[in-house]
């Protein structure tokens, strides 16, 4: 059998990040040169590489673990025979990364979650949208993504830091108007990409949810999406956008949209016709759970005949399995009081995979396909929905850490 031709992990070494993966090493040199090249085990050259994934994070203070067997055990269960386990590595080589930045330049950039790559670029290019990033990150975030083929050409980038932001905006296809700007100003970074931004766009065309989002502190992740879904949108009261806004966890994730995405989908099967309003988000959750399983127990047709791709992560022995047939779903469903079944249709689009956890603790584990290909993680929830142990988080994180941009 061919032995690999790299140890994989992430390591730092003279300001240049190095992503080791079996048969393919990535080298990312650090800010001001920002170059990023690849190259496989048995090529001669190196190429050029993008990375789409998040570089630069904010700095936490590693947590040590309650006791030392409890890492050297998840370690063991995913057979990984390092020293250290991947993703105590990976943070570690990603601290001294982030550290290597000037300050001003990391910390403008630290909470946006895709995009970093061309965003670093623009400030190198023009430092004067140092200011712009961090105050208007929305902004920023746009023009980054306007450069970027001038940036993958290595052409020089125009300057736009000196052009009111309100010809930004309608640049971009927003509204010239500053109610546009107030509205891009309250959106979060780490709640941006190009899909919500169009989502945020077609929305702005709506008199109605313009004004209601005007009345917003913050216009995060859960806003962006339940606006920018004519269903999702007429199923929602002001006062659940209100609640949506002020909740941190939507900033990331888009939770409560998802929640009520998965109740339109049971609904046409066990309850059509149905039509109202959500006020909050405990009421839709407690509807969303009734409704799942009603739901799991009629165990709908098209579930039934759904025919799933390979999973795109292998499982973990003894550890975590994916589920590869919708009776694998529904049975998932049945045993842990979700509502994974409903997922059938984005698992068979390859938008969604499922693996059932079985180790610290039962769990059902969802990763999802990122904007450029990559998977990450999606759900992770004990039965009931409940949350998981400190311990199954860190256990997952290992695991995902072996396949980090894959």
């Amino acid at each position: 059998m061919k032995q690999s031709r790299y140890n994989p992990g992430f390591r730092f070494k003279d300001g240049k990040l190095f992503i080791f993966h079996e048969e393919e090493v990535t080298v990312i040199t650090g800010w001001p040169e920002l170059n990023a090249v690849s190259k496989t085990a048995l090529a001669k050259r190196w190429r050029a590489y993008w990375p789409y994934f998040r570089l630069i994070q904010p700095y936490r203070r590693p947590v040590a673990p309650k006791a030392k067997t409890e890492a050297q055990q998840l370690t063991f269960d995913l057979g990984i025979g390092a020293s250290i386990d991947p993703a105590t590595e990976r943070k570690r080589a990603l601290d001294s990364f982030r550290f290597s930045f000037p300050k001003p330049i990391a910390a403008s950039v630290e909470r946006f979650l895709c995009e970093q790559w061309a965003i670093l670029h623009l400030l190198k290019d023009d430092p004067n949208a140092v200011d712009l990033v961090s105050t208007h990150p929305a902004i920023g975030f746009l023009l980054a993504q306007h450069c970027k083929g001038q940036i993958k050409g290595r052409s020089d980038l125009p300057r736009f830091s000196h052009i009111k932001q309100k010809v930004l905006a309608h640049k971009f296809g927003f509204p010239e108007t500053d109610a546009a700007v107030n509205i891009l100003r309250k959106v979060p970074p780490e709640s941006l990409n190009s899909r919500r931004l169009i989502q945020l766009r077609t929305a702005l065309a709506n008199p109605e949810i313009q004004k209601n989002l005007s009345h917003l502190e913050v216009i995060n992740a859960g806003v962006i999406e339940l606006v920018g879904d004519p269903e999702l949108w007429r199923q929602t009261a002001p006062r659940l956008l209100q609640e949506v806004a002020g909740h941190r966890a939507e900033n990331y994730r888009a939770e409560t949209a998802e929640s009520l995405h998965q109740i339109l989908i049971m609904e046409r099967t066990v309850r059509p016709g149905r039509c109202s309003t959500f006020q909050s988000r405990e009421r839709l959750q407690k509807f969303h759970d009734e409704l799942t399983l009603e739901y799991c127990r009629r165990a709908p047709e098209e579930v039934k005949n759904c025919v799933f791709p390979r999973p795109p992560l292998p499982g973990a022995t003894n550890c975590i399995v994916p589920l590869r047939s919708p009776a694998d779903l529904i049975e998932e469903g049945r045993m842990q009081s979700n509502c994974v079944a409903s997922y059938a249709k984005q698992v068979e689009d390859g938008d969604i995979f499922i693996y059932r956890v079985l180790f610290p603790e039962r769990a059902t584990l969802s990763i999802v396909r990122h904007d450029h290909g990559t998977w990450e993680l999606g759900e992770l929830k004990a039965a009931g929905n409940a949350r998981v142990s400190a311990a199954t988080e860190r256990m997952v994180e290992n695991w995902l850490a072996q396949f980090f941009n894959t």
